[in-house]
C-alpha cells in the first residue's frame, strides 16, 4: 500500500509541476487584456484565390497581445479596409474556412498602407 501511495504522490507532483510550468508560458497570440489606445493607421488590400478571383468574407485581424483590436471582413469584391491597426510593424492575418494568409506590414499614424492583392492559400 505504501508503494502505491508513493507512486501516486510522485505522479500527482509531476502533473502539478507540469500544469504550473504550462500556465507560466506566455503565448504571443493570446490577448494580455491590455488595451491599445492608439495611434492607429489603416491597412487596405484585396484577397484573391490562386486563379485571381476575389474572395469575399475573409476575416481580417491584427495578430497582437492587445485585447481590444477589432476584426473586419472583406467585401463581395474581396476588398478590405482595417482602420484600427496600431502603428509600427504589424502582422495581419486573413482567414476563411481552411484558407489563410499572414502578412507583415508597417503601419504609419493616420496613413493608409495598401498591401495590394493577397493570394489566400489552403492552410497546411
Amino acid at each position: 500500500m505504501k508503494e502505491f501511495l508513493r507512486a501516486f504522490y510522485a505522479f500527482f507532483v509531476l502533473i502539478l509541476l507540469t500544469f504550473m510550468v504550462s500556465c507560466g508560458e506566455d503565448s504571443p497570440t493570446e490577448p494580455s487584456g491590455e488595451q491599445y489606445t492608439g495611434p492607429y493607421g489603416t491597412v487596405t488590400g484585396k484577397f484573391i484565390a490562386p486563379n485571381g478571383n476575389p474572395i469575399p468574407g475573409v476575416e481580417v485581424s491584427v495578430i497582437s497581445n492587445y485585447s481590444n483590436l477589432t476584426t473586419v471582413f472583406s467585401d463581395t469584391n474581396g476588398v478590405f479596409s482595417h482602420t484600427k491597426v496600431p502603428v509600427g510593424q504589424q502582422e495581419i492575418k486573413g482567414t476563411k474556412g481552411s484558407f489563410s494568409i499572414t502578412y507583415n506590414v508597417t503601419v504609419n499614424e493616420g496613413a493608409t498602407t495598401t498591401v495590394g492583392d493577397l493570394v489566400i492559400q489552403p492552410r497546411n
